[in-house]
């Protein structure tokens, strides 16, 4: 009697320990696999001000919950009338559960051939160069430079577009080609 539940207890443990076994040998990766993003979670963004390679402040607009379900509420960007200013961006994702905020600027550069910032003033109180380019020529927007005119309130919509089948000339002017990445309206005084 004995025996034999020993014998059924050895035979199902068998079974297990070898379904265990293929179950997990299937899970293994090849030795040089490489992780790629496809498409970063950007919850948010941060303009810098720069006066030569020095940051002189920042305007953020990030979603803190990272479910889109929160208004992004930006800072109020303030400029000086007939004033030139040289602004950077960078791209971030939020992981609400380890409350990490991760630069992932470098990632969507990387892909710069079919991503590009576009920058879209209410009025012409404003004119917004991009000072750079992926590694076709094209513009990229990640830099650029804001030229005030007159004292006035409004507003910049920036849009980072994803442009699967690369930038041309005609997509370089256009802000409503391909897949929108992130739109972000920044309330603007310039006074």
């Amino acid at each position: 009697m004995i025996s034999n539940k020993i014998q059924n207890l050895i035979t199902k443990s068998t079974l297990i320990i070898s379904f265990i076994v293929v179950i997990i040998s299937s899970f293994q990766c090849a030795p040089e696999a490489k992780i790629e993003i496809e498409d970063p979670d950007i919850n948010g963004l941060i303009l810098y001000r720069y006066n030569g390679s020095t940051i002189i402040d920042s305007f953020k607009a990030i979603d803190y919950t990272s479910n889109g379900t929160s208004p992004i509420i930006p800072d109020t960007i303030k400029l000086s009338p007939n004033t030139t200013y040289n602004f950077k961006i960078k791209f971030f994702s939020y992981n609400p559960i380890t409350k990490v905020l991760t630069d992932i600027t470098s990632a969507i550069r990387d892909l710069g051939n079919e991503h590009e910032v576009f920058y879209v003033p209410s009025t012409n109180n404003i004119a917004i160069t991009k000072t750079d380019t992926d590694s076709k020529g094209f513009p990229l927007g990640f830099n650029s430079t804001w030229a005030s005119t007159t004292a006035s309130n409004l507003n910049v919509g920036l849009f980072l577009r994803h442009i699967p089948s690369g930038k041309t000339n005609n997509s370089t002017t256009n802000a409503s080609l391909g897949d929108n990445d992130i739109t972000i309206t920044f309330p603007t005084v310039i006074k």
